[in-house]
């Protein structure tokens, strides 16, 4: 499941590979990470989504309410700071980390409602990857 996570977001990041891109620096990755992420946070978005998904309740949070086109970027950009700031990696690897999960809950509720996964296993097990 998560190859097809990362191949949806693939898919969806192509269009942005075709412009010209210069990594963040240390501190915009540092300033970022810290702004964008914290366990606390974390904790919220995973906690309300266990209920949305075992209770039907929306999950309201900021990583919630959040558009896949806020996602994106981040994570593209947390993945970046790795090489640009490696002393700092451990922060950069959650921040990344919760928002892919962001993107893989997204992805999956959405394969779940349009009833795709009977697709996706047929075309799986056909080898197409």
């Amino acid at each position: 499941m998560k190859t097809f996570v990362f191949g949806i977001v693939s898919l969806l990041l192509a269009p942005i590979a075709v412009t010209q891109h210069h990594a963040p620096l240390a501190a915009q990755c540092q300033a970022d990470a810290n702004l964008w992420y914290n366990t606390e946070k974390a904790t919220e978005y995973l906690n309300a989504e266990t209920a949305r998904i075992q209770s039907g309740i929306p999950n309201r949070t900021e990583g919630g309410r959040m558009s896949l086109r806020e996602v994106l970027p981040r994570i593209t950009e947390m993945g970046e700071c790795f090489e640009v700031d490696p002393a700092h990696s451990h922060l950069y690897h959650d921040a990344e980390d919760y928002y892919a999960t962001i993107m893989h809950d997204r992805v999956t509720s959405y394969v779940n409602r349009h009833n795709l996964m009977p697709q996706i296993f047929a075309e799986d097990d056909a080898g197409k990857r």
